[in-house]
Formats: C-alpha cells, sequence, structure tokens
C-alpha cells in the first residue's frame, strides 16, 4: 500500500499492486503464494524480477533491465510529400520498365509460335514422302 500525504498533511492511502524490493536478496526472500508469478521493483535500480513459484514453493527468478522509450517523432511516423512524389516517380520507372519486358516476352512468344515455312516440310510432308518410298529405298 503506497501512503501520500494531502495538502493539509494528513494521510492517504492509496492500493498499489507494485511491490517493491531492495536488490535481489530481498526478491529472493520474497513471500509469494504457490502455482504464482510476481512482479517485484527495485527501490534502488531500475531492474524488474519476475518471480515465478510452483506448486511446492520453488522460486525462478528472471530479472529484467528497464529503459524508458522516448515518445516517437512526428516526422518519424508520416512520410513527407517529396518522399512521397519521390517513392512515386520510383514506382513510375518500374511500372514502364515491367511493361517493356512484358513487350519483349510476347514479341519473343509470337516470333516462335509463327516459324518460317517456306523451306521446311511440315510432318504431314514427311509423312506422305516416307509412305511413297519404295521398299528398295529402304533397304
Amino acid at each position: 500500500m503506497l501512503s501520500m500525504q494531502n495538502q493539509n498533511g494528513n494521510l492517504l492511502s492509496m492500493n498499489s499492486d507494485l511491490h517493491f524490493v531492495s536488490g535481489m536478496s530481498e526478491a529472493r526472500n520474497y513471500m509469494t503464494r504457490n502455482n504464482s508469478k510476481t512482479a517485484l521493483f527495485d527501490k534502488d535500480d531500475d531492474i524488474m524480477y519476475i518471480v515465478d513459484t510452483d506448486g511446492f514453493g520453488n522460486k525462478s527468478i528472471v530479472r529484467y533491465r528497464l529503459t524508458e522509450e522516448p515518445e516517437p517523432k512526428m516526422e518519424d511516423m508520416f512520410v513527407t510529400k517529396n518522399d512521397f512524389n519521390d517513392l512515386k516517380g520510383e514506382m513510375a520507372d518500374v511500372k514502364q520498365y515491367m511493361a517493356n519486358i512484358l513487350s519483349e516476352l510476347k514479341q519473343s512468344s509470337t516470333d516462335t509460335k509463327q516459324p518460317n515455312r517456306s523451306n521446311k516440310k511440315s510432318w504431314k510432308d514427311n509423312k506422305n514422302d516416307a509412305g511413297s518410298k519404295s521398299a528398295e529405298d529402304i533397304g
């Protein structure tokens, strides 16, 4: 329980779930219930102890160093208009690059689909040629 004095010097009490100890030795000796976890804060240092007590009363303690996190700056939370426009330009360049690649792929696929047939026989021509050969030509 925390105590404070008001303007008139009267003590005010407040309930608190924060428990304070002085160092690891007090954290080891702090009474806890079985099957419970308790957070203990060091009075003299920015350290928190988590005391985990099993069903038989055996304790394990993990120690954490507490550090204050600064408030994020507003300029770190948002993108400026210049940054946005730069990114927009880069994305337009990437889009154009991808369109060029796609166009080249389409062009190369149409070139391979329509071979030049001027000097080549179709598979039907080859089949007919094989069927018209005589036994003397084959053997």
